[in-house]
């Protein structure tokens, strides 16, 4: 298995960029990350990592950095805490 480097859950990055987006759906998402619904089932089962593709996506479409990622995702579950 791959080291996640970004020291955050898979399902959490799936779950912030669908926040942050503001779509419902894992079918929205794939669609948004041009992706398939069961490649992003796989991720959130742990089957597959997040790959360099799906994660540069996620960056390019919230303007965010891989460095900020984490902190904007920890942040965000504190405002629903």
């Amino acid at each position: 298995m791959r080291r996640n480097y970004l020291d955050i859950a898979n399902d959490e990055v799936l779950d912030w960029v669908k926040w942050r987006l503001r779509i419902f759906s894992d079918k929205e998402l794939a669609d948004v990350l041009e992706t398939s619904a069961s490649t992003i089932s796989k991720i959130r089962g742990q089957q597959i990592p997040l790959g360099a593709t799906i994660l540069i996506r996620i960056l390019d479409l919230t303007g965010s950095s891989l460095r900020e990622l984490p902190t904007l995702i920890k942040f965000t579950k504190s405002l629903d805490s």
